[in-house]
């Protein structure tokens, strides 16, 4: 069955209260109004009018086609074919959604069962930007609307990407205190650990650094938290004691994040994790919750600033490189003087 709707400012009106509640009642379409009609969302009529259900009319004598009205609507809203494309697929599958307010693009899934929670869909495309700032936003209103929050990404082709985004706290179990102490050389761009039993300690308590023929080679973040927890004074090549502070100052020079990797390496570490360079794998970091002998590292992390913007299209390259070593990828940041993780992972609907 067809059905005639007449196109207005706000949608396109179904004026007939059989087919209004036919609509509404059976597929979740629309939004009733007095006299037993129903408004169609612009979108929704587009997929109606693509489905063969829905005929609009401008007056009794003109209708439009679906090239028509998708042009007509386009001009009023740019991102209409985007959103187009995400509420067609999902539709599809099963989900009835409504748009979201403005200015935000995307849509509400209501779940009717109760043990499912409802989902909210943001939609972006390849060439849109990822921001921390708009995700942190978007987050803390899915956590007082209890919702589930998705993003689905349109490439140029029309090709659909979903992911699953939530703030998560990881959690390890590698716990084991750290006794001895020891001296450690600074060379060009790491530090190197000549004292075998210190050096054993530090590698097979919590995994730090790689063997370096009898000695242990640390990373400068390591090597700087080591010395923080007073395990490990630091000489340079010239037998100069150098402190944390002047080593942090000096790597500042190359890395001026430096200070943030830090402090969210700190904070892996207190939370029980085993922290490694993700350099292989394009990230800060890499974070296991075992042992490294017993699990392959659990998450990637990329220290990145509150005001942090890039390209879909090079997060989507993060996110495939994680996905394709079996680890979740991660974007740590600081706020108020504490550190949030916001976690994308693709999902299929």
């Amino acid at each position: 069955m067809v059905t005639y709707g007449v196109l207005t400012d706000t949608g396109v009106l179904v004026e007939n209260p059989r087919e209004a509640s036919r609509l509404h009642s059976k597929s979740q379409y629309g939004t009733p109004l007095n006299q037993n009609h129903l408004l169609l969302d612009t979108i929704e009529a587009a997929y109606l009018v693509s489905e063969h259900k829905l005929t609009i009319h401008v007056n009794k004598k003109t209708i439009l086609t679906f090239e028509d009205f998708f042009k007509l609507t386009t001009q009023k809203n740019p991102h209409f074919d985007s959103l187009f494309l995400i509420y067609r697929d999902l539709r599809k599958r099963g989900y009835a959604l409504k748009k979201t307010p403005k200015p935000i693009q995307g849509f509400i899934h209501h779940i009717k069962k109760s043990e499912e929670p409802k989902k909210t869909i943001y939609v972006f495309t390849e060439h849109d930007q990822f921001s921390i700032k708009e995700t942190q936003e978007i987050l803390i209103t899915a956590k007082t609307e209890h919702s589930v929050v998705w993003y689905g990404i349109v490439d140029e082709e029309g090709d659909l990407t979903y992911y699953e985004v939530s703030y998560i706290t990881p959690q390890g179990n590698i716990h084991q205190e750290i006794m001895g102490s020891g001296q450690a050389t600074l060379l060009e761009n790491r530090v190197v650990l000549f004292d075998k039993d210190f050096a054993n300690e530090l590698h097979q308590k919590e995994f730090y650094g790689k063997p370096f023929s009898p000695g242990l080679q640390l990373s400068i973040i390591e090597a700087i938290y080591l010395m923080k927890k007073n395990h490990l004074t630091i000489k340079t090549i010239h037998n100069k004691k150098i402190s944390a502070t002047q080593l942090i100052k000096q790597y500042q020079k190359i890395y001026p994040d430096l200070p943030a990797r830090i402090q969210v390496f700190e904070k892996l570490k207190h939370q029980g994790l085993i922290v490694k360079t993700g350099y292989k794998f394009g990230a800060h970091f890499r974070a296991y919750t075992h042992r490294p002998e017993k699990t392959h590292a659990e998450y990637l992390i990329h220290v990145v600033g509150c005001t942090y913007k890039e390209r879909w299209s090079d997060i989507s390259r993060a996110i495939r490189l994680a996905h394709s070593v079996n680890k979740e990828i991660l974007f740590s940041y600081q706020e108020n003087n504490e550190t949030r993780y916001i976690k994308i992972g693709r999902l299929r609907p």
